[in-house]
Protein backbone atom coordinates (compact mmCIF):
# COMPACT_ATOMS: atom_id res chain seq x y z
CA UNK A 1 0.00 0.00 0.00
CA UNK A 2 1.48 3.35 -1.05
CA UNK A 3 1.54 6.52 0.93
CA UNK A 4 -1.51 8.63 0.33
CA UNK A 5 -1.05 12.07 -1.23
CA UNK A 6 -3.88 14.54 -0.76
CA UNK A 7 -4.33 17.77 -2.71
CA UNK A 8 -5.76 20.62 -0.66
CA UNK A 9 -6.62 24.19 -1.53
CA UNK A 10 -6.26 26.44 1.51
CA UNK A 11 -7.07 30.14 1.15
CA UNK A 12 -6.70 29.76 -2.63
CA UNK A 13 -3.24 28.15 -2.42
CA UNK A 14 -2.65 24.60 -3.73
CA UNK A 15 -0.82 22.08 -1.56
CA UNK A 16 -0.05 18.37 -1.83
CA UNK A 17 0.24 16.62 1.51
CA UNK A 18 1.82 13.15 1.61
CA UNK A 19 1.53 10.74 4.51
CA UNK A 20 4.69 9.91 6.47
CA UNK A 21 5.84 6.36 7.06
CA UNK A 22 4.71 4.82 10.34
CA UNK A 23 8.01 5.43 12.16
CA UNK A 24 8.25 9.13 11.31
CA UNK A 25 4.54 9.59 11.97
CA UNK A 26 4.81 7.98 15.41
CA UNK A 27 7.90 9.99 16.34
CA UNK A 28 6.18 13.21 15.36
CA UNK A 29 3.03 12.24 17.25
CA UNK A 30 5.19 11.69 20.33
CA UNK A 31 6.74 15.15 19.95
CA UNK A 32 3.31 16.74 19.50
CA UNK A 33 1.99 14.87 22.54
CA UNK A 34 4.81 16.26 24.66
CA UNK A 35 3.76 19.77 23.66
CA UNK A 36 -0.02 19.47 24.09
CA UNK A 37 -0.40 16.44 26.38
CA UNK A 38 -0.19 18.26 29.70
CA UNK A 39 -2.55 21.08 28.65
CA UNK A 40 -5.09 18.52 27.45
CA UNK A 41 -4.68 16.71 30.76
CA UNK A 42 -5.37 19.96 32.60
CA UNK A 43 -8.58 20.41 30.65
CA UNK A 44 -9.64 16.78 31.15
CA UNK A 45 -8.98 17.00 34.90
CA UNK A 46 -11.78 19.55 35.14
CA UNK A 47 -14.31 17.39 33.33
CA UNK A 48 -17.43 16.13 35.04
CA UNK A 49 -17.15 12.32 34.91
CA UNK A 50 -20.94 12.03 34.70
CA UNK A 51 -21.06 13.95 31.39
CA UNK A 52 -19.90 12.79 27.99
CA UNK A 53 -17.14 14.68 26.22
CA UNK A 54 -19.39 16.89 24.10
CA UNK A 55 -21.48 18.00 27.09
CA UNK A 56 -18.54 19.23 29.17
CA UNK A 57 -18.49 22.83 30.34
CA UNK A 58 -15.28 24.81 30.06
CA UNK A 59 -14.66 27.56 32.58
CA UNK A 60 -12.05 30.29 32.56
CA UNK A 61 -10.03 28.68 35.35
CA UNK A 62 -9.77 25.36 33.47
CA UNK A 63 -8.71 27.11 30.25
CA UNK A 64 -6.26 29.27 32.21
CA UNK A 65 -4.57 26.21 33.73
CA UNK A 66 -4.37 24.58 30.29
CA UNK A 67 -2.84 27.68 28.69
CA UNK A 68 -0.33 27.94 31.54
CA UNK A 69 0.61 24.26 31.12
CA UNK A 70 1.02 24.81 27.37
CA UNK A 71 3.16 27.92 27.79
CA UNK A 72 5.29 26.19 30.45
CA UNK A 73 5.99 23.38 27.95
CA UNK A 74 6.82 25.60 25.00
CA UNK A 75 10.37 25.98 23.83
CA UNK A 76 10.38 28.20 20.77
CA UNK A 77 13.08 26.26 18.89
CA UNK A 78 11.41 22.93 19.68
CA UNK A 79 8.00 24.17 18.49
CA UNK A 80 9.39 25.61 15.24
CA UNK A 81 11.39 22.43 14.60
CA UNK A 82 8.29 20.30 15.24
CA UNK A 83 6.17 22.42 12.88
CA UNK A 84 8.84 22.20 10.18
CA UNK A 85 9.00 18.42 10.61
CA UNK A 86 5.23 18.22 10.17
CA UNK A 87 5.31 20.56 7.16
CA UNK A 88 8.03 18.51 5.47
CA UNK A 89 5.18 16.43 4.05
CA UNK A 90 3.55 19.46 2.41
CA UNK A 91 4.54 20.37 -1.12
CA UNK A 92 3.90 23.79 -2.70
CA UNK A 93 5.36 24.91 -6.05
CA UNK A 94 7.82 22.01 -6.09
CA UNK A 95 9.28 22.57 -2.61
CA UNK A 96 8.39 21.23 0.82
CA UNK A 97 7.26 23.84 3.30
CA UNK A 98 9.95 22.99 5.83
CA UNK A 99 12.44 24.42 3.29
CA UNK A 100 10.41 27.57 2.48
CA UNK A 101 8.84 28.04 5.93
CA UNK A 102 10.00 31.60 6.70
CA UNK A 103 9.25 33.06 3.27
CA UNK A 104 6.02 31.14 2.66
CA UNK A 105 4.37 32.03 5.97
CA UNK A 106 5.83 35.52 6.47
CA UNK A 107 2.94 37.69 7.67
CA UNK A 108 0.55 34.72 7.36
CA UNK A 109 0.62 32.86 10.66
CA UNK A 110 -3.13 32.29 10.55
CA UNK A 111 -2.72 30.64 7.15
CA UNK A 112 0.19 28.61 8.54
CA UNK A 113 -2.04 27.10 11.22
CA UNK A 114 -4.64 26.17 8.60
CA UNK A 115 -1.94 24.29 6.68
CA UNK A 116 -0.67 22.69 9.91
CA UNK A 117 -4.18 21.44 10.74
CA UNK A 118 -4.58 20.09 7.19
CA UNK A 119 -1.26 18.24 7.53
CA UNK A 120 -2.33 16.83 10.90
CA UNK A 121 -5.58 15.66 9.36
CA UNK A 122 -3.76 13.82 6.55
CA UNK A 123 -1.13 12.31 8.87
CA UNK A 124 -3.43 11.23 11.68
CA UNK A 125 -6.92 10.92 10.19
CA UNK A 126 -7.10 7.24 11.14
CA UNK A 127 -6.07 8.05 14.72
CA UNK A 128 -8.14 11.23 14.99
CA UNK A 129 -11.07 9.49 13.32
CA UNK A 130 -10.82 6.79 15.97
CA UNK A 131 -11.07 9.45 18.66
CA UNK A 132 -14.12 10.85 16.87
CA UNK A 133 -15.68 7.39 16.83
CA UNK A 134 -15.03 7.03 20.57
CA UNK A 135 -16.69 10.39 21.19
CA UNK A 136 -19.67 9.28 19.08
CA UNK A 137 -19.86 5.96 20.94
CA UNK A 138 -19.63 7.82 24.26
CA UNK A 139 -22.45 10.08 23.13
CA UNK A 140 -24.61 7.13 21.97
CA UNK A 141 -23.94 5.26 25.23
CA UNK A 142 -24.81 8.32 27.27
CA UNK A 143 -27.96 8.86 25.21
CA UNK A 144 -28.93 5.19 25.66
CA UNK A 145 -28.41 5.46 29.40
CA UNK A 146 -30.71 8.47 29.53
CA UNK A 147 -33.33 6.68 27.44
CA UNK A 148 -33.29 3.53 29.55
CA UNK A 149 -33.49 5.48 32.78
CA UNK A 150 -36.77 7.17 31.81
CA UNK A 151 -38.95 4.13 32.33
CA UNK A 152 -40.80 1.89 29.89
CA UNK A 153 -43.10 4.52 28.42
CA UNK A 154 -40.33 7.06 27.90
CA UNK A 155 -42.08 9.43 30.30
CA UNK A 156 -39.46 10.97 32.64
CA UNK A 157 -42.05 11.13 35.42
CA UNK A 158 -42.05 7.32 35.50
CA UNK A 159 -38.32 7.05 36.21
CA UNK A 160 -37.55 4.45 38.88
Amino acid sequence: MGREAVDKIIDGTNYTITQFGATKSMKLLTRLSKIVGEPLGEIASGFDSKKNLLDQEFDGKMIGHAVKALVDNLDEDHVVDTLKQLLSCVLHNGATLDKTFDIHFQGRLGHMFKVVFAALEVQYKDFLGGIGELVSLNRVASSSERQTSTGLSGDPSLTM
